[in-house]
């Protein structure tokens, strides 16, 4: 009774062909498929390999009080390039915000160049409130505990 259900549905595993055909059908079948997919695999490493490695970005915006700040922030980080890193560097000065971005290969470069250039801003940043400091404007004191 199984049997005839199985064959009113339209499968019979016993059916046209037998179980071993159908094994070898599949076989044919995957072995005329694989070609296309072994020439599609081919192509697409070929275009991989002629395009640029994927870069790791990073941007900040550092704002300043003044449009000179701004610059002199610029001007440092051009004049110490070597010490940022191996990064690629973008920099731009647009009123007092200064923009920088950085791209790498990998991330480790990355992180290095971002690292060495928070570290030249807060160099020129202790400069200038050292030496340029708005008049009228004081440092906050430490409070002595009694």
């Amino acid at each position: 009774m199984a049997d005839q259900e199985g064959a009113r549905d339209g499968y019979d595993p016993e059916g046209p062909g037998g179980a071993d055909n159908a094994g070898e059908a599949a076989q044919a079948g995957s072995a005329a498929s694989d070609a296309p997919q072994a020439n599609q695999a081919s192509e697409l490493g070929a275009l991989r390999a002629l395009q640029p490695p994927p870069l790791f970005q990073f941007t900040f915006i550092v704002p300043f009080l003044l449009t000179v700040e701004a610059e002199i922030g610029w001007r440092f980080l051009l004049m110490n390039a070597h010490r940022v890193g191996p990064a690629h560097r973008q920099l731009q000065v647009t009123g007092t915000i200064l923009t920088v971005r950085l791209s790498a290969e990998n991330a480790m470069q990355l992180q290095t160049s971002i690292i060495a250039c928070v570290d030249l801003l807060s160099e020129v940043v202790r400069a200038m409130q050292h030496c340029c400091m708005p008049p009228g404007f004081s440092m906050p004191q430490k409070r002595r505990r009694s």
